[in-house]
């Protein structure tokens, strides 16, 4: 599968073309080198990584498998958060793999528990987002094209499991992009092996599943999957167009852009024509589900985290 990586390259004047293929080529050779310093590893804290028999959980610019769950910091020194300091605010992601979410609100409380967790255990910002893939029971699936409302969807006719995790480890691994929905994006992405997450199904996904009860032609024609992104709170600039460009069907949201604002984050240029661009290009947006859940754990947060900007 292809790196996860962010490259920026500045070159001007006439060597711009010349400049650009040999930081191409720089870029390249580095990728290829697994021990090189340079090459930047996203990892969830300790508290919320499972066995390390799961390598799904780090999203890394080498295909290498990286399975340690003690994150090293720039500085060599290691968080102090672990998973058997505090059973109350660990997350054991495995227990979910095969969970089947049926509302909202339950989807919602993995989000926001990421989040109350990393404040308690202090391996980041008071942001948790997870992503969920839909799956249908019934025989008038989603197929490509359909305009399904994935928020009024019942229990009896679908439910959905868990894609990936992540939450805000900006200061942990100094990086400013490391944002919860990043994370999570990336890690879903991985996962799938796929650069978007605005993909067909196979059969072998259909089997995958679990429980899908179409046969005859629903199984054999692919159809379009359905990502779902939870967060406990409305996204920056940056993760609203990471949110365009994932693939994500749908976004759901917890506390809104003014209770971060409330704390002293800055989150940019969002606008409620932000959200209407999302929808127009096939987005669902559903916001403000559980936000006085979410509003505590930034309001906690506020108490004592360093609230970091530009």
């Amino acid at each position: 599968m292809a790196p996860l990586v962010a490259v920026a390259i500045a070159a001007a004047g006439a060597g711009a073309a010349v400049a650009t293929y040999a930081a191409l080529r720089r870029y390249k050779t580095k990728t290829q080198c697994p021990d090189d310093d340079s090459i930047v590893t996203i990892t969830l804290p300790s508290w919320a990584t499972p066995p390390a028999t799961d390598t799904n959980t780090t999203a890394t610019t080498t295909n290498s498998n990286n399975n340690n769950t003690v994150v090293e910091n720039s500085n060599g020194s290691t968080e102090q958060s672990s998973a058997s300091s505090s059973s109350s605010s660990s997350f054991n992601l495995q227990q979910y793999a095969h969970h089947k979410f049926t509302s909202d609100n339950e989807m919602m409380f993995i989000a926001i528990s990421l989040s109350d967790a990393n404040v308690t255990m202090n391996s980041g910002g008071p942001f948790g987002a997870a992503i969920f893939e839909r799956h249908y029971y019934c025989e008038n699936v989603a197929t490509e094209g359909d305009d399904v409302d994935n928020s009024t969807s019942s229990p009896a006719s679908s439910y959905c499991t868990l894609v990936s995790i992540g939450m805000n480890r900006v200061v942990p691994l100094n990086n400013s992009t490391c944002h919860g929905e990043m994370v999570a994006i990336q890690l879903a992405q991985k996962k799938m092996g796929s650069f978007t997450l605005n993909m067909m199904t196979t059969s072998e996904d259909e089997d995958a599943g679990g429980e899908n009860t179409n046969e005859g032609k629903n199984k054999q024609q692919p159809r379009q999957r359905q990502f779902e992104l939870f967060t406990s709170c409305e996204p920056c600039a940056m993760c609203l167009g990471a949110t365009l460009w994932s693939g994500v069907s749908r976004i759901v949201c917890a506390a809104t852009k003014d209770d971060a604002q409330e704390i002293g984050f800055d989150e940019g240029p969002v606008y409620e024509s932000s959200y209407t661009h999302l929808e127009n290009c096939g987005v669902k947006v559903s916001r403000g589900v559980m936000r006085e859940e979410a509003q505590r754990v930034l309001r906690r947060y506020a108490e004592t985290g360093l609230i970091y900007n530009r």
